[in-house]
Formats: C-alpha cells, structure tokens, sequence
C-alpha cells in the first residue's frame, strides 16, 4: 500500500467512438520517456474494440 507521500503522474483522456483518429495522433505525440500513466475511455456503445491492437500497432511503441 503506497503512503500518503507517494507521487504518481496520471492523464486521463476520454472520447467518443469518432474520437479514435485524435487519439492516435495523440499518443503518437506523447514522449516515450513520459513518466505518466495514460489512461484512455472511448465510449463506443455494446460493440467489440479494435482500440488495444490499434494503439499497440503504432510505430514506435
């Protein structure tokens, strides 16, 4: 269990399905040295995600 002084960096980012293309954009940008965890939420309804293989698939992740 951390202690009440422990520091962690967390972004948060959220979207819609159409909001996909901006994401990608996005982590492409993000440093890879960066010392933050990224959480991403897409709404997309009571279908399947392809969102983990797309962002896995990136270059230079």
């Amino acid at each position: 269990m951390a202690n009440a002084t422990t520091h962690r960096d967390i972004i948060v980012i959220g979207a819609s399905a159409g909001g996909v293309p901006v994401l990608l954009e996005l982590a492409k940008g993000l440093p890879r040295d960066l010392a933050a965890s990224v959480l991403i939420v897409v709404h997309i309804g009571a279908h399947p995600s392809t969102l983990p293989e797309l962002m896995s698939a990136r270059p230079g992740r």
